[in-house]
């Protein structure tokens, strides 16, 4: 997994979204929320992307809101059902796109996603997760990075 070393700050706030469950919840701290944003941009960032593609829902989208405001780039929400894509074909098409979420790079979302955005004569430039799905680095065809791990966010280190 393509992950620099992690903030104590940043695996404490991811912590905080995360609680017990096994989804992230900007409701918990707005403070956590925004650190994990920013620390999410400066990891985005390094894939130069022109619009951050995320789904519409729940921690993505607030994450993709703030994320998009630090980079200066547009979000482009989808959503998936029963395996077809609804987004603004428009906002991606021709453009550096880099996939976004907070928990969860599953196969079939990436094949989904890989073959929508080259549909769109755009380039799939990289995949950032908040929490790293295992293996995830080597089943994306793309380069792929993640804020924290599993193992960290489960380890008693840190806490």
């Amino acid at each position: 997994m393509n992950q620099p070393h992690t903030r104590p700050e940043t695996l404490a706030a991811v912590r905080r979204l995360a609680g017990a469950g096994p989804e992230l919840d900007p409701s918990r701290s707005a403070e956590a929320t925004e650190t994990v944003g920013r620390a999410l941009a400066e990891a985005v960032r390094a894939f130069a992307p022109e619009v951050l593609l995320t789904s519409g829902e729940g921690a993505d989208a607030v994450l993709a809101h703030i994320v998009a405001r630090e980079l200066g780039v547009r979000a482009a929400p989808f959503y998936l059902e029963e395996g077809v894509i609804e987004v603004d074909a428009a906002l991606i098409r021709g453009r550096r796109v880099v996939l976004m979420v907070a928990r969860g790079v599953r196969p079939l979302r990436l094949s989904t996603m890989h073959s929508f955005v080259a549909t769109h004569d755009a380039e799939l430039a990289g995949i950032v997760e908040v929490i790293g799905s295992p293996g995830a680095a080597a089943e994306v065809p793309v380069p792929y990075a993640a804020l924290v791990d599993e193992p960290a966010l489960s380890s008693d280190e840190g806490r």
